[in-house]
């Protein structure tokens, strides 16, 4: 992805996504770089959502700073894009989204960590088709008993990710302070 970012680099000086792309490859995002960014115009957001999320090419620091962007900006259209990246499976990304979010603040924000705080459930599996073998006419009545559904577990959330969500949360993972 390296070889891609630095052609986009390259290749796009002069439009915002190049511009936005070189922005971001710098090591230090301090405010002035961030208040540049952010008066590009509205469809910033956008741009740096598909960047956060990888569904544009960048490399891992890109990543890394367009959810830190994003999360600076504080505009709820950015909610979406780090709620996609919260629940990847990379853990870095996932605690630089979550602190995204508890920076935008916004209750769709705070919704979102909530969420994962109080325990990611899996979905249902979904049953295969029944075949032919499985009719009903052809099982005998004891094996057409119904199994209770067994209840998915929730999945545990390693302990960077858990610390960074309480800090927001509050110890009681309710949005505030944890000084009700």
């Amino acid at each position: 992805m390296q070889i891609m970012s630095t052609y986009l680099r390259g290749k796009h000086q002069g439009d915002p996504a190049g511009r936005v792309m070189l922005l971001l490859g710098k090591d230090h995002l301090g405010p002035d770089v961030v208040h540049t960014i952010e008066r590009m115009g509205d469809g910033v957001i956008p741009m740096l959502g598909t960047i956060a999320t990888g569904e544009q090419p960048a490399d891992e620091y890109e990543r890394e700073n367009a959810i830190y962007v994003l999360g600076m900006i504080g505009q709820d259209q950015a909610v979406d894009y780090l709620s996609r990246v919260l629940w990847s499976p990379d853990l870095n990304l996932q605690v630089l989204a979550a602190r995204a979010l508890g920076r935008i603040g916004s209750p769709e924000a705070l919704a979102e960590l909530q969420r994962l705080y109080k325990g990611y459930r899996l979905p249902a599996p979904i049953p295969a088709p029944p075949t032919a073998a499985d009719s009903d006419a052809t099982r005998p009545a004891a094996d057409r008993v119904k199994e209770p559904a067994r209840r998915a577990l929730p999945r545990p959330i390693p302990a960077p990710l858990a610390l960074e969500l309480r800090d927001i949360l509050g110890p009681q993972g309710n949005g505030g302070d944890g000084q009700g």
